[in-house]
């Protein structure tokens, strides 16, 4: 095939060219432009020229042309471009924007589920000692001491049959399991009520002499002895959870 016949039978280089892209590639069309100059095709505003000598030179040409292109389409598509960048930085922040707030509402509710929770288990526990008391006959005194389990080990101070807000004799000689490690309490100079809060709130774990490390983490509970006329109560500090 010459030049000549290019010129002469454009019909029949775009269809070779069909055939060949057929046999290459699927998905690149090629274009032939320019008949009256040179037979060529072109690719991204690229015009590829062939060199024409017959038949087989053509679909040498064609072959080692696409080479090229494709060479160059895949350096071309190696990285990100820039538009690409800035998209992705724009999701993520649009992703953090509305998943982090959530995120933390979720902690924050989990937080005041566990503190609740606990003054459920405290006052539940409250009413078995109670129910101990009445048994044994001492709910009426302001204050004593009884063994809840009859081994004279567990021995808890009750105040009117309910445990008082005692530190240490009170409200945790009746709770049990990884309580001393979980949380952290403390009580008023007068032990008239109990303050508590998770380890983790309070960043430290186990009895404290003050309230300092409860009360600095605005989310933990508040028991209140129980008096002649009341049983105990709690009370919620959340602000901070």
């Amino acid at each position: 095939m010459t030049r000549n016949t290019c010129k002469a039978d454009p019909l029949l280089v775009l269809k070779d060219l069909h055939l060949c892209n057929t046999e290459l590639s699927h998905h690149m069309p090629l274009n032939m432009k320019g008949f009256d100059l040179v037979c060529g095709f072109q690719f991204r505003k690229h015009c590829y020229p062939l060199i024409h000598g017959n038949v087989s030179n053509f679909h040498r040409e064609v072959s080692n042309a696409y080479r090229k292109i494709h060479l160059r389409a895949k350096r071309t598509q190696a990285g990100f471009t820039l538009i690409e960048l800035v998209m992705v930085i724009v999701i993520l922040g649009v992703l953090a924007a509305t998943a982090l707030p959530r995120f933390i509402n979720l902690r924050g509710d989990a937080n005041v589920a566990t503190i609740r929770a606990m003054g459920g288990a405290i006052l539940s526990g409250a009413n078995l000692v109670y129910a101990k008391a009445a048994i044994l006959g001492v709910q009426s005194q302001a204050i004593t001491n009884i063994d809840i389990n009859g081994d004279g080990v567990t021995i808890v101070e009750v105040e009117y049959g309910y445990p008082s807000a005692h530190r240490s004799n009170g409200i945790p000689k009746v709770m049990d399991g990884d309580f001393a490690s979980g949380w952290t309490w403390s009580a008023n100079a007068a032990n008239t009520v109990f303050w508590l809060t998770t380890a983790s709130l309070g960043k430290r774990s186990g009895l404290y002499v003050n309230n300092t490390a409860v009360q600095a983490s605005n989310c933990y509970l508040l028991y209140f002895r129980a008096t002649a006329s009341a049983p105990p109560t709690i009370a919620y500090v959340t602000t901070g959870c």
